[in-house]
């Protein structure tokens, strides 16, 4: 049974539809690009990501964690994916060490995905294909999981860690990006990408 209309429910989606059109384009460019453009992107995806874990983390300087990742970054877009591997785990023993077990785990958390970007589109012939592959994937995910779950509602998925995750969202979640997967995957057979 569909959730009753809540105009509260919605009141958030002129903000994520303005960001979209904003980023979306940008992450693109940056993604078809490559090179300093594809770095500089994850660079600031990291910095963010160390100062939101950071904030979790109820650190007093989050921009501690930031300048952490952006390091690690910097390691691995200078030195190559295992000197990046090497700095995750220093990083994540000293954070450990410092500001606690949830801080330190915040490094590996957000630094592998990092590292792992800066190395997939940096292979040769189907670097570019496989990272925008797994970008459309997850753009699939959200957008399908956030429509779904606001247009059906439903039982939670998990109440204690993230209160407005819906069952019905998952589900949409994971056939909107099968489906993004899919034209995408059809796309490039069809222009003879990837093969």
């Amino acid at each position: 049974m569909a959730a009753p209309l809540n105009p509260n429910r919605w009141s958030d989606i002129y903000i994520r539809t303005a960001s979209a059109l904003v980023l979306g384009p940008l992450a693109l460019f940056c993604l078809g690009h490559g090179g300093w453009a594809w770095d500089g992107l994850l660079a600031v995806a990291l910095i963010g990501l160390g100062h939101e874990w950071g904030t979790l983390s109820k650190l007093s300087q989050p921009w501690g964690l930031a300048a952490v990742l952006g390091l690690i970054w910097g390691v691995a877009a200078k030195f190559g994916f295992m000197a990046g591997l090497g700095a995750i785990g220093v990083a994540m023993a000293v954070v450990w060490w410092r500001f606690g077990r949830f801080a330190g785990l915040g490094v590996p958390y957000a630094g592998l995905g990092g590292i792992s970007l800066l190395w997939l589109r940096l292979r040769p012939e189907v670097g570019l294909l496989d990272t925008a592959y797994l970008v459309f994937i997850i753009w699939g995910t959200d957008i399908g999981a956030y429509l779904t779950g606001r247009l059906i509602g439903g039982p939670k998925l998990a109440p204690s860690i993230s209160p407005g995750k819906t069952w019905s969202g998952a589900v949409g979640g994971l056939l909107s990006a099968a489906l993004a997967g899919g034209m995408l995957a059809g796309m490039a057979g069809q222009f003879g990408l990837g093969a």
